[in-house]
């Protein structure tokens, strides 16, 4: 059975799988079903608390095995580089028959072994508010800034580029700018301390840019909102680095907040396999086919250090992962 069909087939019952994902997702949280699953949503808060939609999302950091995965016919992956690494690194060939959307950013990761197990997958708007993007982006009330404070979210390459565009687009609506930063502990890395200066970093540019009269604001705020039509979003992070799909991007397409860069933005092509996540965006489904990939030649040469790298939270993969990541990813 091809990739295309198992996933036609499931979507065929679409009200049928998604009451029972609903069902599944209400009655154990699909918390991964073990103590690791919990830690992990805990310590990425906000951006990998659970969120529900028909595809079945997951996470699969710190996944022991794949008995897990025998639970979906078809999941929507929301790992970023690092642990879809970790996981493929793990698991190099698979034991299921499920298959498993990928983020169109990382297809470069997807191992020959899983090519047959594998879709791909973007989130974007839906037609209607792409129309009136632009009109959004000249009319809104606030722009929320976010991202982690932690060194190893970010780059200050990255930062600059992404405070630049900031300063270009909107930087005559600094007062509009609400901030929304976070310190969580190193999801890879458990030797960095929380408490380092490089912890910081990203506040102090902040603070270096756009003075120390920002507004800030909390989750706990942001998720009182009910209607986010009058707001943008842009994440000061490395996009596809921990989460390539987060509870926090979800959030704010769920609740038709406009991004205010291109990121769930582009429309090329009309897919034939779109499914609607909320009135205001979507989830377009997409084939895979491999082609060898310049990454995977990087592990051969590296040897050793994939052995290494299959060891979890040493600082040996964070350098292993960050090295890939900004030759094959980041842009």
């Amino acid at each position: 059975m091809s990739i295309q069909h198992q996933i036609n087939q499931y979507l065929s019952a679409f009200d049928e799988n998604m009451l029972k994902s609903l069902r599944k997702l209400e009655g154990d949280k699909w918390h991964y079903y073990h103590e690791h699953g919990k830690k992990f949503q805990h310590e990425s808060y906000p951006y990998g608390e659970m969120i529900v939609h028909p595809i079945n999302p997951i996470f699969l950091h710190g996944l022991e095995g794949q008995e897990l995965l025998e639970r979906f016919d078809v999941m929507t992956v929301q790992d970023g580089f690092a642990s879809l690494l970790q996981f493929f690194l793990k698991n190099p060939n698979p034991s299921t028959e499920s298959v498993l959307l990928i983020n169109q950013n990382l297809k470069n990761l997807i191992p020959r072994s899983w090519a047959k197990n594998c879709a791909l997958y973007k989130v974007r708007l839906r037609a209607d508010s792409f129309k009136n993007l632009d009109k959004r982006r000249k009319e809104f009330d606030s722009l929320y800034v976010y991202g982690m404070l932690n060194y190893s979210d970010t780059s200050l390459e990255i930062l600059e580029k992404k405070i630049k565009f900031l300063k270009e687009n909107y930087g005559e609506f600094q007062d509009k700018f609400k901030f929304l930063l976070f310190l969580r502990r190193d999801l890879y890395n458990e030797k960095i301390k929380d408490d380092t200066p490089d912890s910081f970093y990203i506040l102090k540019e902040v603070f270096k840019e756009f003075g120390n009269d920002i507004n800030l604001t909390t989750t706990e705020e942001l998720f009182k909102a009910k209607d986010l039509s009058q707001s943008l979003f842009l994440n000061l992070g490395l996009d596809d680095l921990s989460f390539s799909y987060s509870n926090l991007d979800h959030f704010f397409l769920n609740n038709n907040a406009s991004p205010a860069n291109d990121k769930f933005a582009e429309r090329i092509n009309p897919e034939k396999t779109v499914i609607p996540l909320s009135p205001f965006h979507e989830i377009a489904i997409l084939p895979f086919r491999y082609i060898d990939s310049a990454l995977w030649d990087e592990f051969n040469k590296l040897g050793d250090l994939v052995g290494i790298s299959k060891r979890t939270n040493t600082e040996d993969f964070f350098g292993f992962t960050w090295h890939l990541y900004q030759k094959f990813i980041s842009t």
